[in-house]
């Protein structure tokens, strides 16, 4: 009887356990023959930001990734707070004041981006982390190792050096450790030097979690379901989370000026942050002063 040999373990080394990052561990759990290692730079999990939210390919994406993170994905998720929004993404408004009321084509519930076979649903992103997490085996995760190094070794497999002095071998290595990741200089670097650091968009934004009853109180009937507010150089999200006990809120601003900071974020005065909203509605502004921002600070979007 002629047995078929079992093929070799391949090991991957998965750099950075951000969504991406798990979501790939995640699904590697349906594949007996591949096996990987999940290092984190930090020693604790901590998701950065606020909420998120995911439109019809991403949630399918979670479903063929593994059904049990997209069951447990919906017990944590948030959606529209009115049944006949159930489907709809966004209500596209105008930021102006008023919101566009009056004007020829604009209904006063806004524009409706919506899919009859989609359900509209977000989370606070450390719930989502949090469920994430709990799918990968303990053992699969090293935490407190940031990579300073990638490189082929010559013999058909890939070096990971980590600034604590260690290094690893893998069949392959995944970068999932951002825009100032090693990963993305290792990949680039030689052949396209010059792509190597992210590229500023023109955008920086302000985001903020607002407590749904200070939204409300604020925006009235415009808050609970998903919203945009557009406008020239300026527009604005919102959508509800956490059981609707609170907002995730977004301001954004497009000036195509270079970015002159040396990091990512910048502090600004309430006054300056008043400013790069203004001809705006002052409902929108007052979210921000609102919200759980102790200190003002506007972050780039880059490429």
């Amino acid at each position: 009887m002629h047995v078929s040999p079992t093929p070799p373990r391949f090991h991957i080394a998965i750099i950075g356990a951000s969504i991406s990052g798990l979501a790939l561990a995640i699904s590697l759990r349906q594949r007996p023959n591949v096996t990987y290692t999940l290092y984190e730079a930090s020693a604790t999990f901590d998701a950065a930001g606020a909420g998120i939210v995911f439109g019809p390919n991403a949630l399918r994406a979670m479903e063929l990734i593994d059904a049990q993170f997209r069951a447990q994905y919906d017990q944590i998720a948030t959606c529209n707070s009115s049944a006949h929004k159930a489907n709809v993404f966004y209500d596209m408004l105008l930021s102006e004041e008023g919101f566009g009321a009056g004007r020829a084509g604009c209904p006063a519930e806004g524009l409706a981006v919506a899919y009859e076979g989609f359900r509209k649903s977000g989370a606070h992103r450390r719930k989502l982390m949090g469920v994430m997490t709990g799918l990968v085996p303990v053992g699969a995760v090293e935490s407190g190792k940031r990579a300073v190094g990638v490189r082929e070794n010559g013999a058909g497999r890939v070096e990971v050096r980590f600034a604590d002095g260690a290094v690893v071998e893998a069949d392959a290595v995944v970068g999932c450790d951002g825009g100032k990741g090693v990963v993305r200089s290792a990949v680039l670097g030689k052949r396209y030097p010059d792509q190597v650091d992210a590229t500023y968009s023109g955008r920086y934004v302000y985001r903020a979690i607002v407590p749904m009853a200070d939204a409300r109180e604020v925006l009235g009937n415009y808050a609970g379901d998903g919203k945009m507010f557009m406008g020239l150089e300026r527009y604005f999200t919102t959508y509800q989370m956490s059981d609707g006990t609170q907002m995730n809120f977004l301001a954004a601003r497009q000036n195509d000026m270079p970015w002159t900071h040396d990091q990512w974020t910048q502090e600004v005065t309430r006054e300056e942050m008043i400013e790069d909203f203004e001809g705006c509605d002052p409902r929108l502004v007052k979210l921000l002063d609102v919200s759980d921002l102790s200190v003002h600070s506007k972050g780039l979007i880059y490429f």
